[in-house]
């Protein structure tokens, strides 16, 4: 049995938690650039945390991967766009 990794699920509660933070809790509320901004830096934060080390890097794409990549097993981007 293959070892789960929940570091995707983590990644992207955090990056969603930071826009709500910086959407609803900051005031005066900021623009929608500024909050663009943000979160590109937010995003750029956490794939250069992701790919530090290489078991983290391939639990954090392999699933991207294979979707992509398709074939075996029921999820791939062929099976769920037809």
């Amino acid at each position: 049995m293959q070892k789960r990794s929940f570091l995707p699920a983590i990644a992207g509660v955090v990056w969603v938690t930071v826009y709500l933070l910086l959407k609803f809790a900051v005031s005066p509320p900021l623009p929608s650039s500024m909050i663009f901004m943000y979160m590109s830096l937010v995003t750029v934060c956490i794939l250069l945390y992701v790919t530090v080390f290489e078991d983290d890097m391939s639990s954090f794409f392999g699933p991207i991967a294979a979707f992509i990549r398709g074939g075996e097993g029921e999820w791939g981007m062929t099976k769920v766009s037809r």
